[in-house]
């Protein structure tokens, strides 16, 4: 009766191990991965300028991309290869999925810092942050946000402005309407059925520098919310993580960091070819300083 038991046992241990190789293996430094691939794979979006999109010659570009090229540098530098750099379209809702399969290795999007998120990502330091604002009518002669007391303010369904507004809606008295899109929350906002519109400041305004007359917008002041955005990475692995935030801190001190924001946040961007008009906000400013 011996002989079942030990063959068992023996079976179990050699499971353990085999369980813990496999462990071991998919636990491998991304950063070693990339060094003998010799190719690092830079994920972005497509259509989220102007920190992500793709230009008039197929290739990516924008605020993020520019970021993630430093970093491709000092990873070159931590891992004494030169690498070939290989752009990955991700859709909007499969960041996760491409970043855990290791699909990309560096995902260079406008990817929002949160806690849900950190225990299927790790985040550099913030490059951005993002604010909830809103958008009203210059017609309508609102300056500030208490002005929308009792009037609708329209949102895009369930996204975290949806989330934000429904969280405030009681306190300052918003009657909260729900659009299908940004096209349609716009349209809602253009013929007056809402007199303000809620979402994160960056995207009101490359939508409305996209839009026939951005002139008859305002942007009011106060900001609602803050969501820092930073690149992201595989969890587990301190040394790319470290690679990619040492290239952050160069490229603060450098001034390259802001040099990208100038161009991208307060020049023309394609392909609408107009400026966000989005000056740094004291929020990254502050942030920016704290690990300079």
């Amino acid at each position: 009766m011996s002989v079942p038991h030990i063959s068992s046992f023996c079976r179990l241990a050699a499971l353990a191990l085999a369980a813990l190789a496999c462990s071991a293996a998919s636990a491998q430094a991304v950063l070693q991965q990339i060094a003998m691939k010799g190719q690092i794979n830079l994920g972005y979006r497509v259509d989220a300028s102007p920190f992500s999109f793709r230009d008039g010659q197929g290739r990516p570009a924008g605020y993020m991309i520019d970021l993630c090229q430093s970093a491709v540098e000092r990873v070159q530098a931590a891992t004494g290869k030169v690498l070939r750099v290989n752009p990955v379209e991700v859709p909007a809702d499969q960041v996760v999925r491409y970043l855990q399969a290791g699909t990309v290795d560096l995902l260079c999007a406008a990817t929002t810092d949160t806690p849900e998120r950190r225990g299927a990502m790790a985040f550099s330091h913030p490059v951005f942050v993002s604010h909830a604002r809103v958008l009203v009518r210059a017609v309508d002669g609102i300056t500030a946000v208490d002005q929308l007391r009792d009037q609708s303010v329209v949102v895009i369904g369930r996204t975290t402005a949806d989330t934000l507004a429904t969280q405030r809606a009681a306190e300052r008295g918003w009657k909260v309407v729900r659009a299908l899109d940004a096209v349609a929350a716009m349209g809602q906002l253009e013929l007056g059925w809402a007199r303000g519109y809620l979402r994160d400041d960056v995207l009101l305004l490359t939508q409305l520098a996209q839009g026939r007359n951005p002139e008859a917008y305002t942007l009011l002041p106060q900001e609602l919310s803050n969501e820092p955005i930073a690149i992201a990475v595989r969890p587990g692995d301190p040394q790319l993580l470290k690679a990619v935030n040492d290239a952050l801190v160069q490229a603060n001190r450098s001034g390259l960091l802001e040099a990208a924001y100038q161009r991208w946040f307060m020049g023309p961007v394609p392909p609408f070819n107009r400026p966000v008009n989005l000056p740094m906000s004291a929020t990254l400013k502050d942030e920016l300083a704290r690990w300079r």
